[in-house]
């Protein structure tokens, strides 16, 4: 199946189903070139990868010492 196919069918969003695929999250994904184009081709069976949601959170500073009383 593509990896429009995959998202649809474990409704995510299909940029997060490329994403996964490119970076390697996805178990069995073949790399097809067609023409121009790289082509994802997900196994049938491929569940979703394991991953954090949600945006991480940002650092906190510390409160400066210096000139407090």
């Amino acid at each position: 199946m593509t990896v429009s196919e995959f998202a649809e069918k474990h409704g995510v969003p299909y940029q997060s189903a490329v994403r996964w695929a490119r970076n390697g999250h996805i178990p069995g994904v073949k790399t097809t070139q067609f023409g121009k184009f790289k082509v994802y081709m997900v196994p049938d069976d491929a569940k979703l990868p394991d991953l954090p949601t949600g945006r991480p959170k940002k650092a906190t500073k510390k409160a400066s010492k210096k000139g407090a009383k």
